[in-house]
């Protein structure tokens, strides 16, 4: 497994988020700029993560009918549990700090957030959490590593512990269709999905 890259990827979509954060921050209250800015240090982040580890993104084949049919099998599964989860968690807390910053940002800024967590952010998060560590040859461990890595990177606080859960969900639907096709295509259709579910629920529930 390369360790450098693990490493590098990490601290660049750390120091990108801290980075888009505060150069943007003064751009606020203007919607258009705030969106723009946003969109073009996302899609830099991207092509470094990219180079980093070497890939093209046209080089990322196409699933065959069989993969897809998995994909929407693991997908509708493992959807179903997340949000369920999310749910019966909501009812006795209040939503993750997470969370209730990305609906902020929805309301506020809607054509930057589609365009983020709809396309940009799903690709960038399955080379974090998928590609990186596809070397780990035992399944069970490829799964439980880059799950417990996707969930504690999504909580904002301990106090959010629980929603360790519907997190779990999510990150053992995407590794797990990625492990089922070995094509990382799986899990970014997966995560673009739910993260258009979870859009539609957002404006219209």
């Amino acid at each position: 497994m390369n360790y450098k890259n693990i490493l590098k990827t990490f601290f660049i979509y750390i120091i990108a988020i801290v980075l888009i954060d505060a150069l943007t921050n003064s751009y606020k209250n203007n919607v258009f700029l705030y969106t723009f800015l946003q969109i073009i240090f996302l899609i830099i982040t991207l092509f470094i993560i990219l180079k980093i580890n070497k890939i093209k993104l046209k080089s990322i084949k196409n699933l065959s009918k069989k993969d897809y049919l998995t994909t929407l099998i693991i997908f509708s599964i493992f959807t179903i549990l997340t949000l369920l989860s999310t749910y019966i968690i909501n009812k006795f807390i209040s939503i993750s700090l997470n969370e209730e910053l990305i609906r902020e940002e929805f309301i506020k800024y809607p054509i930057f957030s589609i365009i983020s967590s709809c396309l940009i952010t799903p690709i960038i998060e399955e080379l974090l959490f998928r590609y990186n560590f596809k070397d780990i040859k035992n399944k069970y461990l490829y799964i439980i590593i880059t799950t417990l890595f996707f969930s504690l990177l999504h909580l904002s606080s301990p106090n959010e512990i629980l929603y360790l859960i519907p997190y779990s969900f999510m990150g053992i639907m995407f590794s797990y269709s990625y492990i089922k096709t070995n094509n990382l295509l799986s899990p970014i259709i997966c995560h673009i999905l739910y993260n258009i579910i979870n859009v539609i629920i957002l404006f219209y529930f």
